[in-house]
């Protein structure tokens, strides 16, 4: 018994494997922290003039401007004769003299009863994308709307946008959504930087769903925005003498050669 140890080892008297494991740290929260105003539609190379052309996409008969033919076509928007798909691509591809005031009265459409429920469902990307493309801003509430119902069809059309609620959407298609998901990355890939002011208030928000998708976006920009910023450095300018080894001036470039 003289030969047995004077105290149990720590190790035995608190083994790790009996802790709990330790809580999570809380999450940051900054409450009441607002978001910026919208910022411009960002467009790619020539992708806004591609998608004003879709209005026209199956006319095959096209009038001058002053033809009478628009002045019927004029009436026929008011009265409603004409559906209210082809209401929308009038308001594109027509004359301005014909359709330059009927925006409003589109919008307010909108909610009126239809075949498929009400005007707005009629709306797809050939409406949609050249209505933003000549509105933009003016017509960014329809689009969303449209895009919240059928986000893995016409949830493109989001694409120029951005503002919170625009990126809130995103980030959740992103994370949550398979047929979405790559509309929602290629939005925060668009914007990049531009986007983190209106994702960080999500971000650092109390509720937590939100939070999440907001900090996946972020990681995503951050982790792109890298990869960027190494693809563009400039090439090392070390060259190697006869006689010495000659260190490498270009910024963020530690070679020797």
């Amino acid at each position: 018994m003289n030969d047995l140890p004077s105290a149990v080892p720590d190790v035995l008297v608190d083994p790790p494997w009996a802790r709990k494991a330790e809580a999570e740290a809380a999450p940051v929260v900054v409450p009441g922290l607002a978001p910026p105003a919208p910022g411009p539609l960002a467009w790619e190379s020539g992708e806004q003039e591609r998608w004003i052309e879709l209005a026209s996409f199956m006319v095959f008969v096209k009038h001058p401007d002053d033809h009478p033919f628009w002045d019927a076509a004029r009436e026929r928007f008011l009265t409603g004769e004409t559906d209210y798909a082809h209401q929308a691509k009038e308001l594109v591809f027509g004359p301005e003299r014909a359709f330059g005031d009927l925006l409003p009265l589109l919008l307010e459409r909108a909610d009126e009863p239809s075949w498929r429920g009400v005007n707005l469902y009629a709306l797809d990307e050939y409406e949609l994308k050249p209505l933003v493309g000549r509105y933009g801003p003016r017509v960014r509430e329809l689009a969303v709307r449209a895009a919240k119902r059928r986000p893995a069809d016409i949830g493109e059309v989001l694409l120029p946008y951005l503002d919170a609620e625009v990126g809130r959407l995103m980030t959740d298609w992103f994370v949550r959504l398979k047929s979405a998901g790559e509309t929602g990355r290629r939005w925060l890939l668009r914007h990049g930087p531009n986007a983190v002011p209106h994702l960080v208030p999500d971000a650092v928000g109390g509720r937590r769903a939100a939070r999440d998708r907001a900090a996946a976006g972020l990681r995503l920009i951050a982790r792109e925005s890298g990869r960027t910023r190494s693809s563009r450095r400039p090439a090392c300018t070390a060259t190697r003498r006869p006689t010495r080894w000659r260190r490498c001036w270009t910024p963020g470039c530690r070679s020797y050669r």
